[in-house]
């Protein structure tokens, strides 16, 4: 789980008397409460984390400005391979530095693909 986030409230459904209560999730980001989605199932290289590495990181990892380059798969894998890409991003939480950090919802997409072993899909 994510070191910044805390479930408050779980997903659960009671049924008393014949009525369904549904209590839904939250979770606190940085001093305010947002609501959590449930994992995507499926995360694509192409479709989902390229796209959030060209507007997070490649500003700063592209080009040989900072190491690594996170602009292609094969620089980014290694950096999963060797845990730097998961410390940085899902554990420090300290990349993007300064500007706007990633959103939950990204961040639960990198965690399913680094789950699924990282794939070039």
């Amino acid at each position: 789980m994510i070191k910044s986030k805390y479930l408050l409230f779980g997903i659960s459904f009671v049924c008393i008397g014949g009525y369904t209560v549904v209590f839904t999730s939250c979770a606190k980001e940085k001093g305010k409460l947002v609501a959590v989605a449930p994992p995507p199932a499926a995360v694509s290289f192409a479709n989902d984390i390229m796209p959030i590495m060209t507007a997070k990181c490649t500003n700063c990892h592209s080009g040989g400005m900072q190491n690594p380059d996170l602009d292609t798969y094969t620089p980014l894998k290694a950096s999963v391979d060797n845990g730097t890409f998961k410390n940085r991003v899902l554990v420090l939480q300290d990349m993007p530095p300064g500007g706007v950090p990633l959103s939950a919802a990204d961040q639960q997409k990198i965690q399913v693909w680094l789950d699924n072993g990282a794939p070039n899909n």
